[in-house]
């Protein structure tokens, strides 16, 4: 009986399983602007042409899925494109499209131009270093970049022990990301819906825990997930070289950072061979009303995000000769 009764209930839990695999098929993973990604170490991705406004401001996705304009694989004559790749400040948390600095970088450069210049949308908000480098790898590259922009948050090197794919390529000591293993439990609708909770949580547990030091830490030798930042770095750079594509990387600051914090990821990028603009100092002596959105600090509105767009526009006017 006792035999019998166990069966029963692991029918049941594999049926409750199933139902709930279902559910979120059908209904988490087609609501709103994302979905999950059959790509496992992205996780999540933009539906394509879905609409809706977020956090105040109106987001509509493209047929390739980018919150972005409309642009084609194959690029055009007379085109220098950039791809633009990063979390939440690269897509425009809060902010209108056309406030992004991507698009008022790709407007600034257009003006009184006989080359004509297309800075292209690949930001996800709460991707990680991983993610960013599979976005570059996997679709950023279809559109034959000139140039490679990653944008650099400092909770970039983050990731969930355990279940985040992340955390397996540091353990397993792989040359190549295209190695993971990944278990199929991570494919399964649920288990990454509960990852996507539990990062919330554990996210805001470690800030509470650590304070304004938190991402000082996670980006030092004492954290697991900036060894693997510094591999997938290398890995950034050999794609630049096989490619023949420049990087530009942004850091994007955080208030109450320590200056060594920064250095420290200035120069892991000039070893790998990047380009670097470090946004720290350009904040300093502004105040919060004028550079962030409303209740949203740290992400900028359209003031913070010009600031960013006219530092990239200078930056490539002077480095011109060097990158077209």
């Amino acid at each position: 009986m006792f035999i019998k009764n166990v069966l029963v209930a692991i029918v049941i839990l594999i049926l409750l399983f199933l139902a709930t695999e279902f559910f979120l098929i059908l209904y988490v993973n087609n609501t709103g602007l994302t979905r999950f990604s059959n790509n496992t170490l992205l996780l999540d991705e933009f539906i394509p042409g879905k609409e809706q406004s977020l956090f105040g401001a109106n987001v509509k996705i493209n047929s390739k899925g980018l919150r972005d304009y409309e642009y084609s694989y194959e690029k055009p004559d007379n085109i220098f494109r950039i791809v633009a790749i990063g979390d939440s400040f690269t897509f425009g948390h809060g902010i209108e499209l056309n406030e992004t600095y991507i698009k008022q970088l790709e407007k600034k450069l257009n003006q009184n131009s006989s080359l004509r210049y297309e800075v292209i949308n690949f930001g996800f908000p709460a991707y990680n270093v991983l993610q960013n480098y599979e976005m570059m790898k996997s679709r950023a590259l279809r559109f034959n970049p000139d140039l490679i922009m990653l944008g650099y948050f400092l909770n970039d090197p983050e990731f969930i022990p355990g279940m985040n794919p992340l955390i397996q390529y540091c353990k397993e000591n792989k040359s190549v990301i295209d190695e993971l293993n990944i278990n199929i439990f991570e494919k399964s609708k649920i288990v990454r819906f509960l990852i996507r909770y539990y990062t919330t949580f554990v996210y805001e547990k470690k800030i509470a825990e650590f304070g304004i030091g938190y991402f000082d830490y996670i980006n030092s030798e004492k954290y697991l997930g900036w060894n693997c930042t510094k591999k997938i770095f290398n890995q950034i750079n050999l794609l630049s070289k096989r490619n023949n594509i420049p990087v530009l990387l942004i850091i994007i600051p955080h208030y109450d950072v320590q200056m060594s914090t920064y250095e420290r990821i200035v120069n892991l990028s000039k070893k790998n061979g990047f380009y670097v603009l470090n946004f720290h100092t350009y904040f300093l002596n502004i105040s919060d009303e004028e550079v962030y959105t409303k209740n949203d600090k740290p992400h900028f509105n359209r003031e913070g995000n010009k600031i960013i767009s006219d530092s990239i526009y200078d930056f490539l006017k002077k480095e011109r000769k060097k990158l077209i």
